[in-house]
């Protein structure tokens, strides 16, 4: 292998603004003339699994502490269907679109690979710069017909939609928890910190108000028509739906805490609890939060490695985390994982070796840096894959509205709460200062916060509630009858 850096740069053609190798070649496209997304993949038995944490993470956060960055990921890219051994091992770096220019993006990445590169067993490891964020994201649209009747039920399942009364923004119902002491108990609902604060970003319908004034004034192509009739298709359906709504009394509780913006054992914490009402449960026995045998029964009919999952739930311990994680091929069937989303419901990814330095972006551009688990959704085990190579749809383990998700492992244990995702990026000309650079170009790179983490900050907080007397509190997931 080389011994010499090989540099390129972004604005001549391709989807980084700097990307840096000891001749390490970015992978043939294999489906030519057409262009799929890439994607990340996880980065499996490498030596940089072994010293990324301890020798390597945080020199690279002073290399970049300039740059305003969204995440610092170990990962392979590639396109669907290659071997690892075709994709390369890269470290990403994300920074957030309009903040970084492309020369100092080149000097950034010299100054690392100046680092990386003096180890020698990585010299197989190329170092890339991207525009992309990290951002928890709600949605303010009406879920699919099953999702929707879901949560009109008596008792929601996990997956269900959730949000305020007095917002469109919903999440994901993760899952139900008694919070006790040995006098008093309070049963609750886990979804995330963003929906039930209220925090909404910013989402605008720019396009369609110009495709309705242009068909105002007859010069609407076919194109144009075809858009604004799915459109409007989408807002008949969710007048039905909205109908529905008002003849249904869907008061879920009130909300009883939430995390804040905040880390909690150097992990991103974003959880929220909702106090369930008792006139909507008249009895809280039944509750669970499992996976169904419906759920296990879909999952199993469309991954062969959902095999060992069972409907017993449980929590998934820090030594269960550490063998999935392992990146040995021993345990390869260990790091697939699993959740139940409002948006995307049952899917399936593959858990990454190497944690990821992450800094979300909340409402008001509030920034959060701490630690989060990294999930990848390679195409061929994600239900709504790339299909055709021309067609361009990437992978996808979770949407907008799935945030607040469980994350199952292989065996139906809980690992951890889905807190956010690789933005998939503004359009192409919100781009300012390197116009020529496109949005992220693959996709599939998801972000978790281990359940271990998510439970001693909820321990800590309702620590303070009057109820419980500043006693020490059980939290402990509800599992239904068998519990």
């Amino acid at each position: 292998m080389s011994t010499r850096t090989h540099l390129e740069l972004g604005r001549s053609g391709g989807h980084f603004l700097a990307r840096i190798s000891l001749g390490v070649p970015r992978p043939d496209n294999p489906y030519l003339p057409f262009v799929p997304k890439m994607m990340a993949t996880p980065i499996g038995d490498h030596p940089i699994v072994g010293i990324f944490d301890t020798q390597i993470r945080a020199r690279l956060h002073d290399i970049f502490a300039g740059t305003d960055w969204s995440h610092i990921s170990v990962v392979r890219i590639g396109y669907p269907g290659q071997r690892p051994s075709e994709c390369p091992a890269t470290i990403l770096v994300a920074v957030r679109p309009n903040t970084l220019g492309v020369e100092k993006a080149a000097g950034l990445v010299h100054v690392a690979a100046a680092f990386v590169y003096g180890f020698t067993r990585l010299r197989d490891i190329a170092i890339e710069i991207i525009e992309a964020d990290v951002v928890p994201h709600s949605d303010d649209t009406l879920p699919d017909r099953k999702h929707f009747d879901e949560a009109l039920c008596a008792t929601p399942p996990i997956g269900a939609g959730l949000g305020l009364s007095d917002s469109r923004s919903t999440g994901t119902l993760g899952g139900y928890l008694r919070i006790s002491t040995a006098k008093k108990s309070k049963y609750v609902a886990l979804a995330c910190h963003q929906v039930l604060s209220g925090i909404e970003r910013e989402s605008t319908c720019a396009t369609l108000a110009l495709l309705r004034i242009q068909r105002q004034a007859g010069t609407l192509d076919q194109n144009g028509r075809q858009r604004l009739h799915l459109s409007d298709k989408r807002v008949k359906d969710g007048e039905e739906k909205c109908e529905k709504i008002a003849r249904f009394q869907n008061h879920l509780g009130k909300v009883y805490c939430t995390s804040g913006v905040g880390v909690t054992d150097g992990w991103i914490s974003d959880w929220g609890l909702v106090e369930l009402a008792q006139e909507r449960f008249p009895s809280f026995d039944n509750l669970s939060t499992a996976l169904s045998s419906e759920v296990v029964d879909y999952l199993r009919g469309h991954y062969q490695d959902a095999e060992s999952l069972t409907i017993h739930g449980g929590i998934a311990s820090q030594k269960d985390l550490v063998a999935a994680s392992s990146g040995r091929l021993d345990d390869s069937h260990k790091n697939v994982v699993f959740k139940c989303g409002r948006t995307t419901g049952n899917t399936r990814g593959v858990l990454n070796s190497i944690i990821s330095s992450v800094r979300m972006s909340y409402g008001d551009n509030v920034p959060v840096v701490g630690s989060a688990l990294v999930v990848l959704s390679p195409s061929e085990t994600s239900p709504t894959g790339p299909g055709s190579p021309g067609c361009g749809s990437a992978p996808v383990f979770g949407r907008k509205g799935d945030f607040g998700s469980l994350v199952f492992d292989y065996r139906g244990k809980v690992l951890g709460i889905y807190v956010g995702r690789q933005n998939e990026g503004p359009n192409r000309e919100d781009y300012k200062v390197n116009p020529p650079i496109t949005p992220p170009y693959f996709d599939g790179i998801h972000f978790v916060s281990p359940i271990g983490s998510t439970i001693n900050g909820i321990r800590a907080a309702v620590r303070d509630d009057p109820t419980f007397g500043g006693l020490d509190v059980d939290v402990e997931f509800l599992w239904g009858p068998s519990e």
